[in-house]
């Protein structure tokens, strides 16, 4: 399911989010005075060279193990991860490696980072390498916007301003393809510059990196001190260099170094991840006269039905969800979908975490025979530039008012097949 179809409702005729939520995943929006794209160069061209790349002061092949092919960082993989055909493949919801201890890279002085990646992902962001901070990832190299992407902080946050990346091609339809990318933070120029296959696609000016204490991670980033934007695909050959290469040297490692066997597919999510499909099927809740009257009162009036009974219903296959409303036994659909929305969510014990790409809820979830029971316990709005997050009922009424009296309810089981 990759609509993204926004239901408005109210409570006091309040156009709001429906239950909507994007994995931790959607984490470091950049303003979009922080990019810059091919033909507006930020600084100076990076000094012409003739040598050959320099060896890399670490490097990860990624073939079989977390074991340095250079250096001696060793990284430890988590979650659901398998390695096939020379690289790693990640399922893009838990599958991960990270460094031990802290990561090996001075981000305060010039470095490049380097990495073979197949993105099979529909997220917005998608980390294949990052260095983490004590809140944010420090630096990104992966998807950002759907695009490829390199980007830095300024400071150890979300909050606006903080963010500035080189971004450029998009992501999307990589699937099943070796791309390499290369992120350059020249120091001495003051600039980022990003390479898609040899080529500079990017760059924006840059001239206040912090030191990162965090590890150095495969696979996702960091946001608000918790995991985030996972990247769903095969990632292989990273590579670290303390120091700046030019397009002369980027453009000969790409064409000697290129992956002599196509990427492996990403895994499936582990079952575990949506609880074995115990929620598979359809869960109705029957509003009340009260609930009509009030935050469903403008939903009913666009529906157009004039109905003796409404019903909030959730659809829930796997690891993906979908939400709507039923009048007398007829879903609500718009061009095909239902009239609510949708999206994709991880089970972690009693916590069920749902997002779409605007919003992330996190649900205390109980199961009782047919009696499902779902209470809101956190609310982050993921496209804001400071990922706004909110624990507190009235903060999060304030955040995103539909989604406690729409889905905080106890819903009985309808149907098992979660299709509409």
């Amino acid at each position: 399911m990759e609509k993204s179809i926004r239901i408005r409702i109210s409570v006091t005729a309040v156009a709001a989010c429906l239950m909507v939520a994007a994995c931790a995943a959607a984490i470091d929006s950049p303003p979009a005075s922080s990019v810059a794209t091919t033909g507006s160069p930020a600084s100076a061209a990076p000094k012409p060279a003739t040598e050959a790349p320099p060896s890399p002061a670490y490097a990860w092949a990624l073939d079989g193990d977390g074991k340095p092919s250079a250096g001696d960082v060793v990284v430890e993989l988590g979650g659901f991860y398998d390695f096939s055909d020379g690289a790693v493949a990640l399922d893009g919801w838990t599958g991960s490696a990270a460094t031990r201890g802290p990561g090996p890279i001075d981000l305060t002085s010039s470095f490049t980072v380097t990495a073979w990646v197949s993105y099979e992902g529909t997220d917005r962001y998608g980390a294949a390498v990052s260095q983490l901070g004590d809140v944010a990832g420090l630096f990104h190299l992966g998807v950002g916007d759907y695009k490829w992407w390199f980007m830095m902080k300024k400071q150890d946050s979300h909050e606006p301003g903080s963010t500035v990346s080189a971004q450029g091609g998009i992501a999307a339809g990589s699937s099943g393809k070796w791309v390499q990318l290369v992120g350059v933070h020249d120091q001495e120029a003051g600039v980022l510059r990003l390479y898609v296959n040899g080529e500079q696609v990017a760059d924006a000016a840059f001239t206040s990196p912090i030191k990162a204490g965090g590890p150095l991670t495969f696979g996702r980033s960091q946001a608000n001190g918790t995991p985030g934007n996972f990247f769903k695909g095969a990632i292989g050959d990273v590579a670290v260099y303390q120091g700046v290469l030019s397009a002369e040297q980027v453009a000969e490692m790409y064409a000697s170094t290129a992956p002599t066997e196509p990427p492996p597919t990403a895994p499936e999510p582990d079952p575990a991840s949506y609880a074995d499909g115990v929620l598979n099927g359809t869960w109705d809740y029957v509003a009340t006269a009260a609930d009509r009257a009030g935050y469903l009162a403008d939903a009913e009036a666009e529906s157009g039905y004039d109905a003796d009974e409404l019903r909030i219903r959730f659809g829930f296959d796997d690891h993906e969800w979908w939400v709507g409303f039923v009048f007398d036994g007829q879903l609500w659909l718009v061009d095909g979908v239902p009239e609510g929305d949708d999206g994709t969510m991880r089970i972690d014990g009693d916590l069920l975490t749902a997002f779409n790409g605007t919003y992330e809820v996190t649900y205390r979830w109980t199961l009782d025979a047919d009696k499902l029971t779902l209470e809101v316990v956190r609310d982050c709005m993921t496209e804001a530039l400071d990922r706004q997050c909110a624990t507190d009922k009235s903060e999060i009424l304030a955040l995103d008012p539909g989604v406690v009296p729409v889905t905080e309810h106890t819903f009985t089981k309808s149907g098992e097949d979660p299709s509409y």
